[in-house]
């Protein structure tokens, strides 16, 4: 069996949407979810993989990912409140985009993050929506 990849999903702290949680979409399914200013730990077999952030109608960019063995690859996520103001013109047109998923953030500490067995296992057949 290879050995398992994990990606860690930070959450920027932020006023905007501070009640909601982001879902984290590996692969097309829903892996979990981030809270404000919380971090997120998903383990994923090595491999090909896509990450993307999504909040209702609003949604990341969908960013492709190569994970090795034992690679902890690091995001940071966080609302774009520039699009509060454009939220309409964003539903009408169907592009809605208040979520931004910006390149591989700053490194996580491994004190930062939940202990292995509080780690939500990946599942490809989980369709938890």
């Amino acid at each position: 069996m290879t050995e398992g990849a994990r990606i860690v999903v930070r959450r920027d702290q932020h006023w905007l949407a501070a009640a909601r949680a982001f879902k984290v979409i590996v692969d097309g399914e829903v892996v979990g979810r981030v809270r404000n200013g919380g971090t997120e730990v998903f383990e994923v077999p090595a491999g090909d993989h896509s990450l993307r952030i999504r909040l209702d109608l609003a949604k990341s960019n969908e960013l492709e990912l190569e994970l090795l063995p034992a690679e902890r690859a690091t995001f940071s996520c966080r609302p774009a409140p520039w699009d509060v103001l454009l939220w309409p013109y964003r539903l009408i047109r169907r592009r809605p985009s208040l979520v931004v998923l910006p390149s591989p953030g700053p490194p996580v500490s491994d004190n930062e993050l939940p202990p292995d067995n509080e780690l939500p296992p990946y599942d490809s057949g989980s369709h938890a929506r």
